[in-house]
């Protein structure tokens, strides 16, 4: 049985988890399946706050894992997308999220990071958006909706980037 204060790590793992059954039902074109599973994993991203805070189960661990599933989640997503379904813009949104990323992932492991900010949370927001969109238009197999979903991916990526940047700035004062 699972305490209160393993509720977070455990739904940031069932969200890695979930990725790769997103990925694996894109990779079969099963749209409408991996949409549901996607829409399970954001919930999951949003309770397992909600659950650290709740069950004051706040860990240095829990601060890691999130983010990495977040990552897993949003990269997973847009990598099948783009692989499978054939959405080659997504590439370069893909190219260029990952610079960023990987350097907040890196400062946070590294403990060198400080707190959320409403930039990587609306960066976050915007992630998510852009994931629910563009299944949306593979579920309908609407054009618009694939183009719409690609516009707010690129515009998540430039909020990848302020997020970096205000994690920097944010160090150099604490520094």
């Amino acid at each position: 049985m699972l305490s209160k204060k393993s509720i977070p790590n455990t739904l940031s793992f069932l969200r890695i988890a979930m990725t790769f059954f997103i990925v694996a039902a894109i990779s079969h074109s099963l749209y409408a399946p991996a949409f549901l599973i996607l829409i399970a994993a954001l919930i999951t991203d949003w309770l397992d706050g909600l659950a650290a805070r709740a069950f004051d189960a706040k860990s240095r661990f829990g601060e890691i894992i999130d983010p990495i599933a977040d990552k897993a989640l949003y990269g997973g997503t847009l990598g099948a997308i783009y692989w499978y379904a054939g959405v080659s813009p997504l590439l370069w949104v893909i190219l260029f999220t990952l610079a960023p990323e990987g350097i907040l992932t890196l400062l946070r492991c590294m403990n060198i990071r400080g707190a959320a900010t409403v930039v990587g949370k609306i960066k976050m927001v915007r992630q998510s958006a852009s994931m629910i969109i563009l299944m949306l238009g593979l579920v309908f197999l609407n054009q618009s909706l694939l183009i719409f979903g690609i516009a707010v991916s690129a515009t998540a990526v430039i909020f990848s980037w302020m997020s970096l940047l205000s994690q920097i700035i944010a160090f150099e004062k604490t520094a």
